[in-house]
């Protein structure tokens, strides 16, 4: 090593490095930044929308310059390629290019009624609203229905608006089909290439979200358990977890090649899930830890230590020294038993993320379960056999639809004579992706929410920037980038970019006045106002009636599950449908619930009781998981249980667990007397004869007793939050249920 020069003072590493605040904040943003879109899947959405616009706007304005046509002729285009990269949600890179390219004829239709029908004021109105009409029921088309019937709506009334002549058609369908061919250029150039990357993202993600649980328990053992402050923000957590473990799911399931060169893609799925299980039994001994002690737990500095240790853990585990440390002086202290409990649990975290994080680590479970055969579940995209969601309430939300754009025009028309579309627009968007009377108030108000911020804040950016070009540019990339990257959050904040932006556009042109944003303002609080009145009076659909449907139909196809699993591990495998192909429907029907329900957990829709529909949703979600884990595990067996006893003991459990969930849709489809009876005696009647199968066969019956008690215990516990009787298992006596 070279000395160093004499009379100089060695610079030490910390005198470079930056303050330890500065350190922290950073690495504080970066958690924020990696658990809040932990695939990267909404910042390449929102960085392939701005690309694919810049694209598309510089090739159109030159054709259209060299065929010497107006640039108003490329604006159906833009359009196009807007809709489409935001719209299109195809998995595969084939399946984008055909769903893109289906929507240049669908926009050459829309934009030639336009021009055909321009010259009449009142023809080209009662054209708009059966386009909108149109748009709904072509909804009809699964998947591909909506971007179709999205950018049909929006090409009709841009070319309205920017006047398209029936000369100038030919030029158009040109312009359509260009930036068709460019979207998906784009598209394809942007593509994720590096898959294993991505999981590695999501997993780190997944370990903050399942860190930030157990971190909220702390708190929930500080405050007292159920009711405080704490146990609410714990639902959300646990909530945002669940997502970030089906965001792996879904990635798993989208690729080909195994992404973990020593752990197979199902198996990482399964301990994934395994891991998120175990957070939500940790809650669970947390919240049997304080019922047992009424709210009060002799060793609470101990448990809050040994829930440090699990966060340290899920956070880093490279840094972590090890597993957590027993709770001190459980033997002497009252609630001993629960503390026993509440160390499983916490050990469990421990033992479950090392299974995800170290594929090499001995998972514990492993011996009970084999890889799925890859050549015979989920073949082909998901999307293409699924039934598109609200399918049945097609016909209803297009009358709908097209009672409130026929009222959105006349409004519209009233309050402004060119910028009436506004209204119309907003009427129409308020139906997508809602179907019933609470998604479309939730909606409605949350643009005009971000509306109204976005006319202060376009104010207030406009004069700071006084016209100026570059800045102006600048600043409109920017706000449509955050509108797009914010869209699948927040709709008020997507609206709050759009009108800002729209207010920078203006500046340019030379149009900006606050009279205009004011406008804005009005012609969508119109269109909102109407869109949601329209829904409470013409044929409305109750949140909470489609709330205990979609609950109904998910128990049925739980139920089913769990039928077909028990009969594969005590008869044997036949020509049922593949562990994969019940899992993912078991899961279709999850998604479509929680998308239902999101009005009664969060937002303005819900405020009368979220807390009761939120602690329903979780016990649906663990159904969710412990069905599908109990599919994949039959699937898996190499035949039927061999002992005689055990399979009668399971067949009797599936038999008493299926009847559960039976009752239960039974209850919530408006039959009154009935009863849960829990399958508690049976799963520990099936334990114990598992206790005398050889060892991997008692591994896989345990398992499986495991999965069908938790499948058991959250059908009962949502059973009680919807006001069903459950029956107690040890006095026999029915217990009346949470309203």
């Amino acid at each position: 090593m070279a000395e160093e020069p004499a009379g100089e003072r060695p610079r030490t590493t910390s005198s470079r490095r930056p303050p330890e605040s500065c350190r922290s904040t950073v690495a504080a943003l970066r958690r924020v930044a990696t658990a809040s879109d932990p695939g990267l899947s909404r910042l390449r959405l929102a960085g392939t929308t701005i690309a694919t616009l810049v694209v598309a706007v510089v090739v159109l304005l030159l054709g259209v310059g060299l065929v010497g046509a107006p640039v108003t002729v490329a604006m159906p285009g833009v359009v196009l390629a807007m809709t489409a990269s935001m719209a299109v949600r195809d998995s595969a890179p084939r399946a984008q290019a055909v769903s893109i390219m289906l929507l240049v004829p669908a926009a050459a239709v829309a934009v030639s009624l336009a021009a055909v029908v321009s010259g009449v004021q009142l023809l080209a109105d009662a054209v708009f609203v059966a386009v909108a009409v149109a748009a709904v029921l072509l909804r009809r088309l699964g998947p591909r229905g909506l971007p179709t019937g999205l950018v049909a709506f929006m090409s009709y009334f841009l070319s309205l608006f920017v006047r398209v002549q029936v000369a100038q058609l030919l030029v158009v369908v040109g312009v359509l089909a260009v930036a068709g061919l460019v979207t998906v250029g784009v598209r394809l150039l942007l593509r994720p290439r590096h898959p294993d990357r991505d999981l590695h993202r999501m997993l780190r993600a997944l370990g903050i979200r399942l860190g930030d649980v157990v971190d909220e328990l702390v708190d929930v053992l500080r405050e007292g358990g159920e009711g405080t402050r704490a146990a609410r923000r714990l639902a959300a957590r646990v909530g945002r977890a669940a997502d970030t473990a089906s965001m792996v799911e879904q990635h798993l399931d989208g690729v080909d090649e195994q992404l973990l060169p020593d752990l197979a893609n199902e198996e990482l799925e399964v301990r994934v899930f395994d891991a998120q299980l175990a957070v939500e039994n940790l809650a669970g001994a947390v919240d049997g830890l304080l019922r047992a002690n009424h709210g009060a737990v002799a060793e609470q500095r101990s448990c809050e230590r040994a829930l440090a240790d699990a966060r340290a853990f899920l956070d880093d585990p490279a840094a972590s020294p090890g597993p957590p440390r027993p709770v001190r002086g459980r033997e002497a202290a009252a609630d001993g038993l629960d503390l026993v409990r509440f160390d499983r649990a916490v050990r469990l975290v421990w033992e479950t993320w090392r299974a995800v994080v170290d594929p090499r680590s001995e998972d514990p479970d492993a011996e009970a379960r084999e890889p799925a055969p890859a050549s015979d579940a989920g073949e082909g995209p998901a999307e293409e056999s699924a039934e598109p969601a609200g399918s049945d309430g097609v016909g209803r939300q297009a009358v709908q639809v097209g009672i409130a754009s026929a009222l959105a025009v006349v409004v519209g028309t009233q309050l402004s004579s060119t910028r009436w579309f506004w209204a119309v627009i907003t009427a129409f968007v308020v139906y997508t992706g809602a179907s019933t009377r609470g998604e479309i108030l939730s909606k409605g108000w949350q643009r005009v929410l971000g509306t109204t911020g976005g006319v202060v804040a376009g104010v207030l950016v406009a004069a700071a920037v006084g016209g100026h070009v570059v800045v102006s540019v600048v600043l409109i990339a920017l706000c449509l980038f955050l509108a797009v990257y914010l869209m699948a959050v927040s709709p008020a904040a997507m609206m709050f970019f759009i009108t800002t932006m729209l207010a920078l556009v203006y500046g340019l042109l030379g149009m900006f006045s606050i009279g205009l944003l004011v406008l804005r303002l009005e012609e969508t609080a119109a269109g909102a106002v109407i869109g949601i009145v329209v829904s409470y009076v013409v044929f409305p659909s109750s949140t909470r009636g489609a709330a205990r449907e979609a609950i109904a139909d998910f128990l049925d196809e739980l139920a089913d599950v769990v039928d077909t699993s028990a009969h594969d591990l005590t008869v044997g495998s036949d020509a049922r449908p593949l562990a994969g192909d019940r899992a993912a429907s078991l899961h279709e029907r999850f998604g479509r619930l929680r998308d239902t329900t999101k009005p009664l957990t969060e937002g303005l829709a819900g405020l009368g009781d979220r807390a009761a529909s939120r602690r329903t949703l979780q016990g649906l979600a663990a159904c969710d998981h412990h069905g599908r884990m109990l599919s994949r595990l039959a699937d898996a067996a190499p035949g039927p249980v061999p002992d005689p006893a055990c399979r009668d003991a399971l067949a009797a459990t599936a038999t008493a667990v299926r009847a559960n969930a039976d009752v239960l849709a039974e209850r919530l489809r408006g039959e009154t007397s009935v009863q849960v009876h829990p399958a508690a005696g049976c799963i520990d009647r099936l334990e114990q004869a598992a206790a005398l199968l050889p060892g991997r066969d008692r591994a896989r019956v345990l398992r499986a007793a495991r999965h069908l008690r938790a499948v058991d215990g959250a059908v009962g516990a949502c059973a009680r939050e919807l006001g069903v009787n459950v029956v107690t298992a040890s006095e026999g006596e029915p217990v009346a249920g949470r309203g």
